[in-house]
């Protein structure tokens, strides 16, 4: 990820994972499939990035999330950036719980990018425009 965003003076890679507490989550590494599990042999710091954005740092105009699974509770740890700042959201999502709280987010609007029903498939979740000024 570092070398691939170097060139970008609007990115800075931080080394944290994003859940819905602050802790630490531990992974089971099998590359770019690696998984969230209670077993994981690696542990990382995680944080909420509501809390992230609380300590100071700037909220996220884009979030990218591909967590194999875990993208609930990503999300769940980011409900204030969402309503505050409403991000566009690009979700793999791998399993129902991911699907369910992408496509429930108030405010938001679902668009797939892959039109095949399957999972994983991506889905791009966008503020609503629409709706907000209605609100």
């Amino acid at each position: 990820l570092c070398h691939n965003v170097h060139p970008l003076a609007n990115v800075t890679p931080v080394n944290i994972a994003l859940s819905n507490a602050p802790g630490v989550l531990r992974l089971s590494e099998n590359g770019s499939m690696s998984t969230v599990t209670e077993s994981g042999a690696v542990g990382v710091r995680a944080i909420r990035l509501d809390d992230f954005v609380a300590d100071g740092n700037p909220p996220p105009g884009i979030v990218k999330i591909d967590i194999e699974g875990y993208g609930a509770q990503c999300l769940a740890g980011m409900q204030r950036i969402i309503e505050r700042h409403r991000p566009v959201l690009f979700i793999e999502v791998h399993n129902w719980e991911e699907e369910k709280a992408a496509t429930a987010l108030p405010g938001y609007a679902t668009e797939a990018l892959d039109t095949v029903r399957r999972f994983p498939y991506c889905i791009r979740v966008v503020p609503d425009r629409a709706k907000l000024r209605t609100e």
